[in-house]
């Protein structure tokens, strides 16, 4: 079990769930400690094949003993991660992580200050949740790229870190060009392209991750401005 931030701000809406209609949500489970143990208390969970038993018991196990293994290590644990901070209704303040598998993505938020529910999850369809996110921000669910460090090939998921295809060798402007044709057929503009392969680097809600911030040619406007002030005569990036 992986315990991740997340990554962009409108993640947010996704621990505190007010539209269930939408189509990524799949429910939720609230529990709270009961003699060492994680007890479900309530359960809306809308598909019979989503196994949060196993999320259950990954936070009880070996993963997550020292988050959850009783309310006091709980509340220690949130002591010390402000990087988990959502602020939320009536000006409390939450812990919540995300934990991922192929199809599914659990936002768990956590609640410190209470001893009734201290946790809820909250289950949604990953693959519909991103695609929302990412049509949100004009970016693509997926595309191939460059590694910003090594040059190799990789594949981007939004939201996501990218893997990485070292076999290729780290030829920038040979995996480059691999990775335009690649995304002429996705549909993913050198923009696009730019976006994500920054966006998994340098956060997803960095000013990097926006395709807007782009040339069409994939520069950076604000390397651009520099160059323009400084006479500095613009290289082609792969």
């Amino acid at each position: 079990m992986k315990i991740l931030k997340r990554s962009i701000w409108e993640e947010n809406k996704c621990f505190f769930i007010e539209d269930t209609k939408d189509s990524s949500y799949l429910g939720s489970v609230d529990a709270n400690f009961l003699s060492g143990k994680l007890e479900i208390k309530n359960n809306t969970l809308k598909r019979d094949d989503i196994d949060i038993m196993d999320i259950l018991n990954k936070l009880e196990g070996c993963e997550g003993k020292f988050i959850f293994a009783n309310l006091d290590e709980l509340r220690d644990f949130c002591i010390l991660r402000n990087d988990l901070t959502i602020p939320g209704p009536f000006y409390k303040m939450y812990k919540g992580f995300k934990i991922y598998e192929d199809t599914l993505v659990f936002y768990v938020l956590i609640r410190p200050w209470s001893e009734l529910i201290p946790i809820t999850i909250n289950v949604f369809d990953r693959e519909a949740l991103m695609i929302q996110f990412a049509k949100e921000k004009n970016m693509p669910i997926f595309c191939h790229g460059t590694s910003p460090f090594t040059g190799e090939r990789v594949r981007i998921r939004y939201l996501d870190d990218f893997e990485v295809f070292p076999q290729y060798g780290c030829d920038k402007k040979e995996n480059g060009n691999y990775a335009d044709e690649c995304n002429k057929s996705l549909k993913v503009s050198i923009k696009q392209r730019r976006a994500m392969e920054n966006g998994c680097v340098y956060g997803w809600d960095s000013p990097l991750a926006n395709p807007e911030n782009y040339t069409n040619d994939g520069f950076y406007l604000v390397q651009e401005a520099k160059k323009k002030r400084s006479g500095i005569k613009s290289e082609p990036r792969f």
